[in-house]
């Protein structure tokens, strides 16, 4: 966890799941109550809260 701001940090490295972190960035964003149908604002708030989760090579 990271301090309530992102589900995971995802690296990219080779011993981790991307589908997996997709799926429990979803559940993340779900249980926090973003919805990517509600609006656009919305939309754009888990884009940078996704932004903000990658590092390292998964950024690049």
């Amino acid at each position: 966890k990271n301090g309530g701001i992102c589900t995971t940090l995802f690296y990219g490295k080779a011993e981790e799941d991307p589908e997996e972190w997709i799926r429990d960035f979803r559940q993340y964003c779900e249980v926090s109550g973003l919805d990517p149908l509600a609006d656009a604002r919305t939309r754009v708030r888990i884009h940078g809260l996704f932004e903000t989760c990658l590092k390292g090579n998964a950024k690049d």
